[in-house]
């Protein structure tokens, strides 16, 4: 919502204003989060620049839309599953809600 508000306040310049979901991809940040999770069942983090060339191109009209990147699963590492350490929400193929703002799995590994 907030990528289409910001687009339609710059509409009358040559700015353009979209939100990329990478979808899951392999980082030290997943790893951090997921430490229980094979990182070789997931895609580089390179295999989404495509996308990201795309839209930063000049003839790229798209603004104020989220895009998702080509060729990466929204679903990400199918048989993954953990449970956040601290408020038990599952987990399941990407960071919870909580697990996003909580920092509770940091907090835990350092007991």
């Amino acid at each position: 919502m907030l990528v289409k508000i910001y687009a339609g306040e710059i509409t009358k310049t040559r700015v353009r204003a979209n939100l990329l979901d990478p979808g899951i991809v392999r980082t030290r940040l997943r790893a951090r989060a997921f430490p229980g999770e094979d990182p070789t069942r997931l895609p580089p983090p390179d295999s989404v620049t495509d996308t990201f060339l795309d839209l930063a191109l000049p003839e790229c009209t798209r603004t104020g839309q989220v895009v998702k990147a080509s060729g990466v699963s929204s679903q990400g590492n199918e048989g993954a599953r953990e449970d956040h350490p601290r408020h038990g929400s599952p987990a399941r193929s990407i960071l919870c809600q909580k697990a996003l703002f909580c920092r509770c799995s940091v907090a835990t590994r350092r007991r």
